[in-house]
């Protein structure tokens, strides 16, 4: 089963797939787990600037993602 797995089917090495990912978007996404690590720790707040610094950090995230993956498409 193993071996006929093997040579059927393929083997993609992870983050393969992204190739428009870029050193910022892993500083941004850095940025973004650090913020909801800060705000876990507070109580994980619905309002002040614990919470609206991670909704910050998160939609610029995002929207950088967002603008990568279209920009790969145009290209």
């Amino acid at each position: 089963m193993h071996t006929a797995a093997s040579s059927n089917i393929p083997v993609v090495k992870t983050g393969v797939q992204k190739h428009w990912w870029t050193p910022e978007l892993d500083d941004l996404k850095q940025q973004c787990i650090e913020a909801t690590d800060l705000w876990k720790l507070a109580g994980r707040p619905r309002s002040g600037d614990v919470n609206s610094n991670r909704v910050r950090i998160k939609l610029k995230y995002k929207n950088a993602i967002k603008e990568a993956a279209a920009n790969a498409d145009m290209q």
